[in-house]
């Protein structure tokens, strides 16, 4: 484990959230975004155990911790992990979030350990590797606790005959990137019981083209405004069951299929509304 009072690195530290990342998933919660309406369904983090799959250099990790949450952030990126670690945080969350460099395939967390199982685009990679990669994370699980997921995925042959020349790539988020398609997407939804499916992410494909290259926390207004409503229409269309699977984005959340049904009243979809 690498303690987050792990001392600084050659190359500069990541610096510290922003405080509006902390009011905008701490205290808005909205549902026009994909990861504000994850937030939404998980709830109240007081005291809660969670374990960041993929965390990366540590965003979402430290915002749970901030939250309340006991968290464990796991990649398998040393590297990834150490600039996590050298971020600046207040003292009192301390404690709170623990880094651990492993891969997801090596089981180096107990398992039945954690109320929250959170990854943000950790399975979007290839078919083989994703149903790999799903019983690792499942097996994680405690009983009554739910696994929050955000995939990007590619479930419309028209969009994905869109020429790159328009900016549009297959997921609509970057070609570097796999996404889920209509057969992983079904093996994500019925591997969980009943959980809550919603899609993000239309017109948003485009916001290379839309929005100009500024950061959402620190923004100027006028900026957030038409972000926030280029999400909103998004929210609404795919809000349609016929529009569904043109979005960019999905965000699944439940508990796997042995343990119990997920019962959010918050939940807004099902998983009818994915592809058939």
């Amino acid at each position: 484990m690498i303690d987050v009072t792990s001392p600084d690195h050659a190359k500069p530290a990541p610096v510290g959230l922003h405080p509006e990342v902390l009011r905008r998933y701490g205290r808005w919660r909205r549902r026009r975004h994909h990861k504000e309406y994850r937030f939404r369904l998980m709830g109240d983090l007081e005291g809660r155990r969670v374990v960041d799959v993929g965390c990366g250099e540590g965003t979402d990790a430290l915002v749970m911790a901030a939250l309340g949450a006991d968290v464990v952030g796991l990649d398998a990126s040393g590297a990834a992990l150490a600039r996590a670690a050298s971020r600046p945080v207040p003292a009192g969350w301390h404690g709170r979030v623990r880094w651990l460099e492993a891969r997801l395939g090596d089981d180096a967390l107990p398992a039945a350990a954690f109320d929250v199982v959170w990854a943000d685009q950790f399975l979007s990679v290839t078919p083989a590797e994703s149903a790999a990669l799903l019983p690792h994370m499942m097996r994680l699980v405690a009983p009554g606790g739910v696994m929050v997921l955000a995939e990007r995925v590619s479930l419309s042959p028209a969009l994905r005959r869109l020429p790159r020349s328009l900016g549009v790539s297959r997921d609509g988020a970057g070609s570097h990137a796999h996404a889920l398609g209509p057969e992983q997407l079904r093996h994500l939804v019925e591997a969980m019981d009943s959980p809550d499916v919603r899609f993000f992410r239309l017109l948003a494909r485009l916001d290379q083209h839309l929005f100009p290259p500024l950061p959402y926390e620190g923004g100027p207004g006028w900026f957030r405004g038409l972000v926030d409503g280029v999400a909103s229409v998004d929210y609404a269309l795919l809000s349609l069951p016929p529009l569904a699977h043109l979005g960019a984005m999905v965000t699944v959340v439940g508990r796997p299929a042995t343990s119990g049904r997920l019962t959010s009243g918050s939940a807004v979809s099902t998983p009818a509304q994915a592809p058939r």
